[in-house]
């Protein structure tokens, strides 16, 4: 068994942080922006809104980009705010000496990211902002997931406040439900619909897309990288996960420190026909498949792991479909939550970071440091899990006695099958004429399963990769 732990065990509560610092007669709280992708100027564009009146105190004196040679339009009527202009931020490609140094800059919003390198030049940014005693908001949700007590430890050192909003699920205010609402309560469990290019290729396909189309019409619409790997492979929701499970559990979790982690480049049509045309009217109700982010307590241990998972119209993430973000908090006290909504975007996440800014603006004219600092726990972290679900493979030849010889690796290794299902002769594809069956099993203990995908590859009733796709129960 895994452990996790925070050693430094010096700040163990939430939003009622005492640690004060000096409050502040600042006619107007100043802030740098870094970065101006798709988040950035969402968050320059609600700010420089000349109807908002909540902003007459906040004031972004400098945009710091990476090429001063771009195009950048600023058109923004600021003429009818109450009869005032706002000045315009000024445009800087020196982040350092204008954002990070300047001493007349309050908050340093961090909008950088893409790669990383840019979660490189991000991460250094951070600290530096932190270390000249400035007030951090960022989107960067890699470095959070990597790096979160760390960083809440050296903004409490040097009395600021870091916020994150915008690091998990774009729009949906998770984490401030997280670090409040639900802070007192033990939390069972977290299922949610975390990378919205998955759900956004798994619904096309459900519409009868193949993955390849799905995928092409996710980055077409701009839901997609054109290199969308961490997207489709789990990297992307592990990320989240990891922070999701550090607060909600007030313990320290890495990606690295999540057990399973599938992504959805493996799931074909067949396993949506499977589910969608067979498995709904099996079980009289309908299914379908999710990209699920996972983190379940059972005792003092936690089992966290990003899958794809075929899901029932009971479950409370049945019906997220397209791009849109979900996820479903039980609760032992509080019940089922369920928070949905954009999981990305220019005007969401940027509304994140600018509630972010506000909140970090307040605690400035109160002269107060309030981190969420609860890292204390210590769990378990299960590697041996039990699951259900079924099998895809391919016969190599059609013979008598194919079935036969699966079925008896499937008894080898203790797995109880309760239905044989054979795909219909007109979905064949390839020259091959070979079709794909389905073995579904009863619930098991994981490393019986997987020992048996280990030695089904390799067995003559079978050819190339198995697969195995999980179900996900909320109850």
């Amino acid at each position: 068994m895994k452990m996790v732990k925070m050693m430094d065990k010096t700040r163990t509560h939430n939003y009622k942080n005492n640690n004060k610092m000096k409050k502040t007669s600042m006619d107007k709280i100043r802030i740098g922006l870094i970065g101006l992708g798709n988040v950035g100027r969402g968050v320059l564009t609600y700010m420089l809104n000349p109807l908002d009146s909540s902003k007459f105190g906040y004031q972004v004196e400098y945009v710091g980009i990476s090429n001063g040679n771009k195009r950048r339009d600023f058109t923004t009527d600021l003429n009818q705010f109450n009869g005032k202009n706002l000045p315009m931020p000024k445009l800087t490609t020196n982040v350092l000496e204008d954002i990070i140094n300047n001493p007349e800059i309050d908050v340093v919003v961090d909008a950088v990211g893409g790669n990383a390198e840019y979660d490189k030049t991000s991460l250094t940014y951070i600290v530096g902002a932190i270390e000249n005693g400035k007030h951090v908001v960022t989107a960067n949700k890699n470095n959070i997931a990597r790096n979160l007590s760390r960083l809440t430890a050296l903004a409490n050192k040097n009395k600021v406040n870091l916020r994150y909003e915008g690091a998990v699920c774009g729009g949906i205010p998770i984490i401030r439900a997280l670090n409040n609402y639900f802070f007192n309560d033990e939390i069972l469990k977290i299922v949610g619909i975390i990378n919205g290019t998955s759900n956004y290729i798994l619904t096309k396909m459900h519409e009868g897309k193949t993955y390849e189309e799905a995928l092409g019409e996710a980055q077409k619409e701009g839901y997609a990288e054109a290199d969308p790997t961490n997207d489709v492979n789990g990297t992307d929701a592990a990320s989240k996960l990891a922070i999701l499970a550090s607060l909600a559990f007030k313990t320290e979790i890495k990606p690295e420190n999540i057990t399973l982690i599938e992504g959805i480049d493996r799931i074909k049509s067949y396993d949506v026909f499977y589910v969608k045309e067979h498995l709904s009217k099996f079980r009289d109700q309908a299914h379908i498949i999710k990209s699920l982010g996972i983190i379940e307590k059972k005792d003092n241990k936690l089992e966290l792991k990003v899958i794809p998972a075929f899901i029932s119209e009971q479950h409370p993430l049945y019906g997220t479909n397209g791009a849109i973000n979900a996820i479903t908090i039980v609760g032992k006290f509080s019940g089922i939550y369920t928070f949905k909504g954009p999981g990305a975007g220019s005007a969401p996440t940027g509304f994140a970071l600018v509630n972010d800014i506000l909140d970090i603006g307040e605690r400035i004219k109160q002269g107060v440091v309030a981190n969420f600092s609860s890292f204390e726990n210590t769990y378990e972290l299960l590697n041996k899990m039990e699951s259900s679900g079924f099998v895809r493979s391919v016969s190599p030849e059609h013979r008598n006695g194919v079935f036969g010889e699966k079925t008896k690796i499937f008894a080898k290794h203790g797995l109880d099958i309760y239905q044989i299902y054979n795909f219909p002769g007109h979905m064949t594809e390839g020259d091959d004429a070979l079709l794909p069956d389905i073995i579904s099993i009863e619930r098991a203990k994981e490393e019986n399963i997987n020992a048996m995908l280990k030695e089904l590859k390799s067995a003559r009733c079978n050819h190339g990769e198995p697969i195995y796709l999980r179900e996900d129960l909320v109850f």
